[in-house]
């Protein structure tokens, strides 16, 4: 959630000058990757006016027709911003195993759980920090970022700068209370007991039309200036906007007739979006069985802890000077750095797939004498139970070979290093 709003246009023009000039010098990192602009200035303008022209309460239905009629002469008396930039907003694609001694109901054991495509804000930019604006599906679409991708239609691109690190989120879930460790009623975690396995994380440069809107200031009343904005790496991204103001007349006004329509996502106190966006937090598999409901709940806890107030100001203060990408955690998002890392993930999970059954199988009461019916790798139809558990067993044991085999020797390294670094301090 937002920890504060903008509702004035001064805090913004100041964040906006200090972008440009921080970002008109060369990103420090050589890991880079970036999405292209593929959406221009006016079609942005266009899909963004009937968010803008709802909340502002102007011309919303040359807004809408110019939206969804395009080329037929409404844009001229659609609603327009009064500027408009574009801008690469920085973010993390992370990659992690972890491990941890997790409580699930009533019973306490080491678990692991592994996150794939989880996004990370690299800024805590008001608004925008707020949503992902990613699609790692668009990953095939992402080049190194270059001194010509500063510059698009003409303008110059608004590049904010990192002051989000992801590494700082272990230590401070390292540092939480075992009340904050519960995850749901049947499921907390012992905080000092969580372990990387593997951590991998990919700096992306995501682009975007920022724009600002001014309304209001009639009989009186005082000028607000709204911002929205919309990706622009692909077409039929959603819009975000700010949420509207409260505590001005036409304001509450406006929020009261919104609601009374049934448009309740126009009044949240949060960014307002319109479309669907996705979630931070993607976990692809937890070692416990029955595996749906932890696997829910972890998504759930860590999704509304990056998303709770003041989270991201945390994450700022422990992300001191991000001043390059030397750490060997940070890998370039191409196509071979995200392979390998997804392969060592996907031979723990079948690994853990397997033991899970196991373990499932041992609660259960069978006649040994009881032939295999169902078949599966390795193991022959007609079976005993024993042999089948046998097969299973051998089969694991491979799977997690193969998996210690394969570990990147990028995260060997960092392991060598870092448990040195940690000898010379004591």
């Amino acid at each position: 959630m937002l920890s504060k709003r903008i509702c004035r246009v001064s805090p913004l023009r100041v964040s906006l000058r200090r972008s440009f000039s921080e970002l008109t010098t060369t990103y420090p990192f050589r890991k880079l990757q970036a999405l292209p602009f593929s959406v221009s200035m006016e079609e942005a303008i266009r899909v963004m006016g009937p968010i803008a022209a709802t909340i502002c309460g102007d011309k919303m239905l040359a807004s809408i027709a110019a939206r969804y009629l395009p080329g037929l002469g409404f844009e001229a008396n659609a609603i327009r911003p009064i500027r408009i930039t574009p801008v690469y907003f920085p973010v993390w694609r992370l990659s992690a195993e972890l491990r941890a001694e997790i409580k699930h109901e009533g019973t306490e054991r080491m678990g692991t759980v592994q996150l794939d495509n989880t996004y990370i804000p690299g800024s805590d930019f008001k608004v925008i920090s707020s949503v992902n604006v990613a699609s790692f599906a668009n990953s095939h679409d992402l080049v190194p970022f270059n001194e010509e991708m500063k510059m698009y239609g003409g303008s110059e691109v608004a590049c904010i700068p990192f002051n989000i690190s992801p590494f700082p989120l272990l230590d401070i879930v390292r540092n939480l209370s075992y009340t904050n460790a519960r995850m749901s009623e049947n499921i907390s975690f012992t905080p000092s007991t969580v372990e990387p396995n593997l951590v991998a994380a990919y700096p992306i440069l995501v682009p975007l039309w920022l724009a600002q809107y001014r309304f209001g200031g009639q009989e009186g009343e005082r000028e607000i200036y709204h911002t929205c904005f919309v990706g622009a790496y692909q077409r039929s991204l959603p819009v975000v906007s700010e949420p509207i103001p409260t505590g001005i007349e036409w304001a509450d006004a406006l929020r009261e007739a919104l609601e009374g329509v049934g448009l309740d996502h126009f009044t949240k106190d949060t960014a307002i979006v319109m479309g669907q966006v996705q979630d931070f937090v993607n976990v692809r598999s937890v070692s416990l069985v029955p595996s749906e409901d932890v696997v829910d709940a972890i998504e759930e806890w860590l999704e509304e802890a990056i998303k709770s107030p003041g989270a991201l100001k945390e994450l700022v203060r422990s992300s001191p000077g991000i001043i390059t990408d030397e750490d060997l955690r940070i890998r370039a998002a191409t196509e071979q750095e995200l392979s390998q890392v997804d392969n060592w993930l996907h031979l723990g999970e079948a690994a853990s797939r397997i033991e899970k059954v196991l373990e499932l199988i041992s609660t259960f009461k069978m006649d040994p004498h009881a032939k295999i019916l169902a078949l599966g790798p390795g193991i022959k139809k007609g079976q005993s139970i024993d042999e089948s558990i046998a097969t299973l067993k051998a089969n694991a044991r491979d799977l997690e070979d193969q998996h210690q085999k394969t570990i990147p020797s990028w995260w060997k390294e960092w392991k060598q290093r870092s448990g040195a670094k940690l000898d010379n301090q004591s």
